[in-house]
């Protein structure tokens, strides 16, 4: 089920803080959108409900951590 999805929203699933840190420290977009259709339900992401950025990952599961440390390093919580 997972096989696909961006690493960035795999760790905003998980509320892996840690990780999160270290890939966007490293340069990666945290509006970059996932691709393995499972996204929050009700999320119409850029039209394709198959996509959906790390910040809609985070929100989902309530994980605050990483919903707060993804906005402090530019996510747009607008991104759909």
């Amino acid at each position: 089920m997972f096989a696909r999805t961006a690493p960035l929203c795999l760790a905003a699933l998980n509320g892996d803080t840690a990780w999160l840190d270290r890939m966007l420290s490293r340069g990666a977009d945290p509006n970059r959108l996932g691709d393995a259709g499972i996204n929050p339900p009700g999320c119409n992401c850029e039209d394709d409900p198959a996509r959906a950025p790390a910040l809609s990952f985070a929100a989902f599961r309530d994980r605050v951590d990483a919903v707060k440390l993804l906005l402090r390093r530019k996510a747009d919580p607008n991104r759909k």
